[in-house]
C-alpha cells in the first residue's frame, strides 16, 4: 500500500474539500470516519471511494491494512488534519452517494439511499416519480417491515427538519425517526448538513437508512406534503395537546429551528399544532426531544 506524505497530493486535496458543506454538495459525496460507520454506509449502498488509514495506526499495529477496498495509507499529521475528531480512529472513508442527486423546481435536492430489500421487492421497475415541487422521489431500501406497500404512494410518516441548525441535534433527529419507523426526512433550507462528520456521528449511521431531501423552501414541503396527501403537523409550545392529537395516516412533522420554532407559512398550513404537555418548572424541550416525543406517539396510535 502506498503512503502519501504531501499536503498536495491531488487526492488528499479533494478529500479535504469534503470538510465543508459547500464541497460535500459540489461533489455529491462526504467523510465517513470509524471502521463502523463506513462498513455500514457500505452495507446500505453507499461506496467508499477511497478509504484512508492512518499510517502511524498501522506502523503502531493499531490498524491493519486490507480491510476496504481501495485503501490508501497517510501519514499520521495529514491524517489528522483530514479527521474531524479530537481523538480520531484509524479509518476515514470519502463515501460516494449512490444514485444522482437530482434538484427540484425550488432547488430541493435528494439523496438516495440504498435499494433492494426484500419488503420493496418489485418497486425497482417504477424507480424515480415526480413530485408537484419538481424533485425526483427515489425509493430507499432500508426501514422495519410496516412501510410495504407504501412506496407506490409516496412515505407514510415523514420528519421535517426547518432550519435545525445544530448538527448534533439534525443528527440525533434522523436516529429517531429511522428507530421510530418514518419514512422520510425533509430538510428545509438553513438546515445543517446532516451528512457532516457531527450529524452522522449522532445519528450513529442511521442518515445511511433514511432517504433525505435536502433544501426545501416552506413552500416547497408544504406542496410536497400535499402531493402526497400527508397531513402537516407542526411542534410548538402552546399547541394542542399532542396526546390529544390524532397522528395516524400519513404525516409529515415540522420541528423547528431551536431558537425560532417552525417558520410562520408552515405555521399557517399546518392542519394541527401540537404541543408537549410539562410541568410548570419546565420551560421547553430541547429540539431532539420534542422531536422523539412526537414521532413515538405517532408510532404508538399506528401500532395501537
Amino acid at each position: 500500500m502506498r503512503t502519501v506524505t504531501s499536503k498536495d497530493n491531488p487526492v488528499l486535496k479533494s478529500a479535504r474539500k469534503l470538510m465543508t458543506r459547500k464541497g460535500r454538495e459540489e461533489a455529491g459525496a462526504f467523510l465517513v470516519e470509524g471502521r463502523k460507520l463506513i462498513s455500514e454506509a457500505c452495507a446500505a449502498g453507499f461506496f467508499a471511494e477511497r478509504v484512508f488509514v492512518n499510517a502511524g495506526a498501522l506502523a503502531r499495529g493499531e490498524a491493519e491494512a486490507g480491510v476496504f477496498e481501495r485503501e490508501t495509507a497517510l501519514e499520521e499529521t495529514l491524517f489528522r488534519g483530514l479527521a474531524q475528531t479530537v481523538s480520531p480512529q484509524p479509518y476515514i472513508a470519502v463515501m460516494r452517494r449512490p444514485g444522482a442527486r437530482e434538484k427540484s423546481a425550488d432547488g430541493a435536492t435528494e439523496t438516495v439511499a440504498a435499494a433492494g430489500t426484500a419488503h420493496l421487492a418489485g418497486s425497482g421497475a417504477e424507480g424515480l416519480s415526480g413530485g408537484t415541487d419538481g424533485a425526483t422521489e427515489t425509493v430507499a431500501a432500508a426501514g422495519p417491515a410496516h412501510l410495504a406497500g407504501s412506496v407506490a404512494e409516496g412515505p407514510g410518516c415523514v420528519l421535517v427538519l426547518d432550519r435545525v441548525g445544530d448538527p448534533g441535534n439534525a443528527g440525533t433527529m434522523v436516529r429517531t425517526a429511522l428507530a421510530a419507523g418514518m419514512d422520510e426526512v425533509w430538510c428545509l433550507k438553513g438546515t445543517a448538513d446532516i451528512f457532516s462528520d457531527k450529524a452522522i456521528r449522532a445519528s450513529a449511521g442511521a442518515v445511511f437508512h433514511l432517504p433525505a431531501i435536502e433544501g426545501f423552501s416552506a413552500r416547497g414541503c408544504i406542496e410536497r406534503a400535499r402531493s402526497i396527501k400527508a397531513r402537516i403537523i407542526v411542534c410548538s409550545a402552546g399547541g394542542e395537546d399532542l396526546y390529544e392529537t390524532g397522528l395516524c395516516g400519513r404525516i409529515a412533522v415540522v420541528v423547528g429551528s431551536e431558537a425560532s420554532g417552525a417558520q410562520d407559512e408552515l405555521l399557517a398550513a399546518a392542519d394541527a399544532v401540537v404541543g408537549i404537555p410539562m410541568t410548570e418548572k419546565a420551560e421547553s424541550l430541547n429540539a431532539a426531544a420534542a422531536a422523539a416525543v412526537v414521532m413515538y406517539e405517532a408510532l404508538r396510535q399506528r401500532q395501537g
